[in-house]
């Protein structure tokens, strides 16, 4: 009887052991970001446009998503905010590419974009010094409710406040480097 109900009792843990993870891919990025993703500033010439993002499992309970964008190697390790977004629909599974420019309307309805750490709103690419190549982090939020951000708020304090909001997160990197030939 009692080895009976040892098995019974070690599958509820073997069946957590298979559950899915929440889970961010994207199918622009790769282990560096293209050109055409760099900032079109600070005299980097890509076009800006930010990655294509898709998430899969997340937690049943999700309300809404959340998205930023951080390169930690920026200002001697102070890093850099390039992307924030937040209240994207719980039934979306991603960003299509170029969703980061708050003119193209591919954002989904519902969804505010935030001023990233360049003063402008929405996305803007990396576009690293001469000579380093920085990590950047894109992670998803699954949120437990819609979120508000207080006015003025950086993008550092929308980060903990989707952190602590939320179910799960989820990253990915990429790495930029800027070309010799640019400015």
């Amino acid at each position: 009887m009692k080895k009976y109900m040892i098995t019974l009792m070690a599958l509820p843990v073997c069946a957590a052991a298979f559950s899915q993870q929440f889970i961010v891919s994207s199918g622009d990025l790769g282990e560096n970001f293209e050109h055409a993703f760099y900032a079109k500033s600070f005299g980097c010439t890509g076009n800006n446009i930010s990655p294509q993002i898709g998430w899969a499992s997340a937690p049943a309970k999700t309300k809404a998503f959340a998205i930023t964008m951080f390169d930690g190697d920026a200002r001697a390790g102070r890093g850099f905010w390039h992307w924030g977004a937040y209240n994207i629909p719980a039934d979306s599974a991603g960003l299509a590419t170029n969703a980061g420019d708050p003119l193209s309307g591919l954002m989904p309805g519902g969804a505010v974009q935030l001023q990233n750490d360049g003063g402008s709103l929405g996305y803007i690419g990396p576009c690293p010094p001469h000579g380093e190549r920085h990590l950047y982090r894109i992670t998803v939020y699954a949120l437990k409710k819609p979120v508000k951000i207080p006015k003025g708020a950086t993008m550092a304090q929308a980060a903990e406040i989707f952190k602590k909001n939320s179910f799960a997160e989820a990253a990915i990197t990429s790495r930029a480097q800027r070309p010799p030939e640019s400015k």
